[in-house]
């Protein structure tokens, strides 16, 4: 009995600290920032470009902040000012079996189909590269969005054309349909550019 009401209050301190962990982890790093006066509609990485990395400006640019402008520091610096994505440390950054997009798209209070299916080819891309010949349609567009990468030195170029690259791609698999069924392959898509 005399070392109970340690024990409680030990509890609760323990599940207040474990509730503000995760108010932090599933937070949407725009709100959080927001919420302490920082630079708003400013999103800010590394000037490395990979596939991962434009889908997941994609989805900042298309479905959370329309009003959303992108710079670009070189690898490795410390980044100051911004939103932070797809640099280590940053909520919006690849985490053990989750590429940055599917932290983003984890974030998003809405979704679909075809926007799930572009962050599937993007997990499958960043997480299983040696592996991409199991899934055709991520290795094309994979090697379609490299090609774009390599053409478009440049990261605000290279964001500029894969942003129409995935807003062709998803209006063809909102128009046609997602039909993976767990195979990999996706059915009835034509992607025509």
């Amino acid at each position: 009995m005399k070392y109970l009401r340690y024990i409680i209050l030990s509890f609760v301190l323990i599940s207040f600290v474990l509730a503000g962990l995760m108010i932090k982890r599933f937070a949407s790093p725009k709100l959080v920032q927001e919420q302490t006066g920082l630079v708003e509609h400013i999103y800010a990485t590394w000037d490395t470009m990979e596939f991962d990395k434009c889908v997941a400006a994609w989805l900042i640019l298309r479905f959370i902040d329309n009003d959303a402008k992108f710079i670009f520091y070189p690898q490795g610096t410390e980044i100051k000012q911004g939103i932070l994505f797809d640099v280590p440390g940053a909520d919006w950054s690849r985490k053990h079996l989750q590429c940055t997009s599917q932290c983003i798209l984890a974030s998003m209070q809405n979704s679909d189909s075809a926007i799930e299916e572009i962050v599937s080819i993007a997990s499958k891309t960043e997480l299983n590269f040696w592996q991409l010949d199991r899934w055709p349609q991520a290795q094309k567009c994979f090697y379609e969005v490299k090609e774009i990468m390599d053409q478009n030195p440049d990261p605000l170029k290279c964001f500029e054309k894969t942003f129409l690259y995935f807003d062709n791609l998803y209006s063809n698999l909102k128009k046609d349909g997602v039909t993976d069924n767990g195979t990999g392959v996706i059915e009835q898509f034509d992607q025509s550019f």
